[in-house]
Formats: structure tokens, C-alpha cells, sequence
């Protein structure tokens, strides 16, 4: 396999965000539309397209062990969530595709690019609201209309990756766009805080 090689001018994490995109973006187009429409994207049968097997495996710890990927074999733990199963067959796809020495946020990265497209996320929630919200307004919509569930829905991904996307995509008012890493950040800790206090303050759901 061919490793996509980095070309950036610099060394910040917006340009190597913009570069991971790039990378899934030239990797989807190597992918039939038919398995990137209608949404949420089978990203089992995306893997297995580009020639990548996939093995769920029963582990002692699953919250230690995500998955991993050796000879065009990606393991995933049976163990984990279906929502956290498809996030880690695209976390592993990044380390297949990205440059060496790449970090592990930038293989996050790439699965936020292929499981929650940017433009449909924009246009998706364009008609959620006219301008970005700030993060404790999309807890409040969450709690009014569950419109944060909705968007996990669509894209068949966990509350953190949606969150994380949120904010990478300009769709969160107190987030510089391309700044959230997913792990290591507090944006998604940030969310349930102001989550938790609406909804105790607002009473049951």
C-alpha cells in the first residue's frame, strides 16, 4: 500500500487537518457512490472495497482496546458500541492511508472525514440554524428537540465525534473551526457540562 506523503506549509494543526481531509477525500474516490449515499456510509463495506478485511475479536479489556490494524486486517473489539465499532474501522483506515508518523488525533480525523461529510453537515444543519450556535445553545437544542440525537442518527456516529465535528466545521460560535482533536480536549466534556446543568435546571426530560 501507498502512503499519501504530506505536503504542508508549516507545522500547525489546522494544515494537517486540511491535509487528512485531502487524503479521505482522495480515498473516497476510489468508493462506488453507492456505498457513500445514502447516509449513514457502510464503512464496513468501505473498508472491504478497498481491500481491507475486517475481524470482530472478543478482548479482556474492551475499554483499553479498540481495535487495530496488521496485514491489511483491521481487528475491532465485538465488545464496543456499534457506533464505536465504525469509528475505529476509519480511525484504523487513517493509519493505513496517512503519512508515517502521523498521530493518532489525524487518524480521528480521517474518520471524521469519511463517516460525517462537511458539506452535509453544513447544509444539514444549516437548516437546524442560519449562523453557528454556540455550545451551550446546541445542549439546549439538544434538550428541546433533540437535535444533537438526530445528527448522531444520520451519521451513525457517538455524541463525542459529533461534537468534535461540530466544532471542526465551523457549526459550533465558541470553537475555532479545525481545532478539535476528539481525544485530549475538553470541547465534548464541555457539551455534557452545559447538558447536565440545563437539564437539572429545566427539570426531567
Amino acid at each position: 500500500m501507498i502512503r499519501i506523503l504530506r505536503n504542508l506549509d508549516g507545522n500547525s494543526d489546522l494544515n494537517s487537518r486540511h491535509e487528512v481531509h485531502l487524503v479521505a477525500a482522495a480515498v473516497l474516490d476510489d468508493v462506488p457512490p453507492d456505498l457513500q449515499w445514502p447516509l449513514p456510509r457502510p464503512i464496513d463495506q468501505i473498508a472491504h472495497h478497498l481491500g481491507f478485511g475486517i475481524r470482530y475479536v472478543t478482548v479482556p479489556d474492551p475499554v483499553a482496546f479498540h481495535g487495530c490494524l496488521h496485514n491489511q486486517q483491521i481487528y475491532v473489539s465485538r465488545n464496543a458500541a456499534p457506533w464505536l465499532r465504525r469509528f475505529t474501522i476509519g480511525h484504523e483506515l487513517g493509519h493505513a492511508y496517512l503519512w508515517a508518523g502521523h498521530a493518532e488525533w489525524e487518524c480521528n480525523a480521517f474518520a471524521e472525514a469519511l463517516l460525517i461529510p462537511s458539506d452535509d453537515v453544513r447544509s444539514t444543519t444549516a437548516q437546524i440554524t442560519e449562523s453557528p450556535l454556540p455550545l451551550q445553545e446546541w445542549a439546549r437544542r439538544e434538550l428541546t428537540d433533540g437535535a444533537v440525537t438526530r445528527l448522531v442518527q444520520r451519521y451513525g456516529v457517538g455524541y463525542n465525534a459529533l461534537i468534535s465535528a461540530l466544532g471542526n466545521y465551523g457549526c459550533i460560535r465558541d470553537v475555532l473551526p479545525g481545532t478539535a482533536r476528539l481525544t485530549g480536549d475538553a470541547l465534548f466534556e464541555t457539551y455534557l457540562q452545559y447538558y447536565q446543568a440545563l437539564k437539572g435546571r429545566d427539570g426531567p426530560a
